[in-house]
Order: structure tokens, then sequence, then C-alpha cells
């Protein structure tokens, strides 16, 4: 059994954007901790962070990696 190489494509943007996704988990989490350890400076860094994932993670779900037949 082969997967064409649109199912690869699937599975690849899937798996991109569940790391993304942990990746802005953990930006939250440091949010948390930086706002507990009053830590202004670093809680503004990782909002910055956060607001990057946030991001990245908007253009993966509505735009694809390799949505290559929304491009042609």
């Amino acid at each position: 059994m082969t997967m064409s190489s649109q199912d690869y494509e699937t599975v690849a943007n899937f798996n991109l954007i569940a790391q993304v996704a942990t990746y802005y988990c953990r930006t939250q989490q440091d949010i948390e901790t930086y706002r507990d350890m009053n830590t202004p400076v670093m809680e503004a860094l990782s909002i910055k962070h956060l607001m990057h994932w946030k991001k990245e993670l908007h253009e993966l779900i509505f735009n694809g990696l390799n949505c290559r037949e929304r491009l042609m």
C-alpha cells in the first residue's frame, strides 16, 4: 500500500500544525510563569513570541504549507 504525494503533504501539514500548536501552548505557559515571577521584560518577550506562533498557526491552518492545488 503506497500513499500518494497529496497524502504525504496532508500528513506533513498535520504534523507541522501539531508541532507549532505545542510551541504556542508552551509559550502561553511561559507567559504565566513570567507573570508569576514578576518579570515584565520576559513576559513581554513571551507575548511577542506568542503572537508569532499564533500567526504561524493561522497561516498553516488556513493556507497550508504544501497546498499546491491552491496555488495552481
